[in-house]
């Protein structure tokens, strides 16, 4: 997974508004707020939403977490 860009691969479970970027709004509408599909670097939740789209996902392909250490999963597999 590309770091750069791991946080717009979460989902966010709220609804969450942000004022227009500097630069990206016209003088006539600067009152306007723009509604986040997906969560953006620097955004509270962002961390948190990616963290549990990557728990999901990975316990997809068979692995789950070590009880003593959360962030660490195993895979137990036989024959090997």
């Amino acid at each position: 997974m590309n770091v750069k860009t791991a946080f717009r691969n979460g989902n966010l479970l709220e609804v969450v508004y942000m004022t227009q970027s500097e630069g990206f709004s016209e003088p006539i509408e600067t009152k306007k707020v723009c509604k986040l599909q997906r969560p953006i670097f620097g955004l509270k939740q962002a961390s948190r939403s990616w963290n549990n789209r990557f728990d999901e996902t990975v316990q997809q392909y068979g692995f789950i977490n070590n009880e003593d250490e959360p962030c660490v999963y195993k895979k137990v597999m036989k024959g090997f």
